[in-house]
């Protein structure tokens, strides 16, 4: 399954809703998709998104998604980093992540 552009466009939408959508979709989906490499850097990009549920959205694909992912280690710091995120709920979402791939003990 090919990566949807207009997905891609919602991750860059200046509407949260539309930015939550396309979080949603690719949550979803991302097992399907024949070429992960516009997923992964959208996904890197809203890291650092200004929304929390976006943020938490983005650990939850990155939990979903890590044997997909093209960079592991970049991976890896994306999430360690949203385990410090300023927003618990986020922070929540990224150590789940670490714990559904095993990556904590």
């Amino acid at each position: 399954m090919e990566y949807p552009f207009q997905i891609h466009e919602k991750t860059q939408s200046p509407s949260l809703k539309e930015r939550l959508e396309a979080i949603e979709y690719i949550n979803n989906n991302i097992h399907r998709f024949d070429d992960i490499k516009n997923v992964w850097e959208d996904l890197h990009r809203l890291t650092q998104d200004e929304d929390e549920e976006v943020r938490e959205g983005v650990a939850d694909a990155l939990g979903v998604a890590f044997a997909s992912i093209p960079d592991k280690d970049e991976a890896w710091e994306l999430l360690h980093r949203l385990t410090q995120d300023k927003k618990e709920n986020v922070r929540w979402s990224a150590a789940f992540a670490y714990i559904l791939w095993g990556l904590v003990e």
